[in-house]
């Protein structure tokens, strides 16, 4: 399963990925699933918030996401 929050404020809108679960096939699903569904609602920016996990982090690098620093990786939607 996935957590996901939508922040919406004046010129501010994003969607923050916040918890991932499952196997490694699984997570690499749903990250991408969130980057969808980032582009289906509009949301400029998708952020992930993960735990410092060697799998999380492979996951989301799979699935295209890129890291910024310490445990945030985040994304820019074109």
């Amino acid at each position: 399963w996935m957590f996901l929050s939508a922040f919406d404020d004046g010129n501010s809108h994003t969607l923050t990925l916040y918890a991932l679960v499952g196997d490694a096939d699984a997570l690499s699903a749903l990250a991408r699933a969130a980057r969808s569904e980032a582009a289906y609602r509009g949301y400029p920016n998708l952020e992930a918030i993960a735990a410092d996990d060697p799998t999380i982090h492979h996951a989301l690098e799979r699935a295209g996401f890129t890291r910024e620093s310490g445990m945030l990786i985040c994304e820019q939607i074109l």
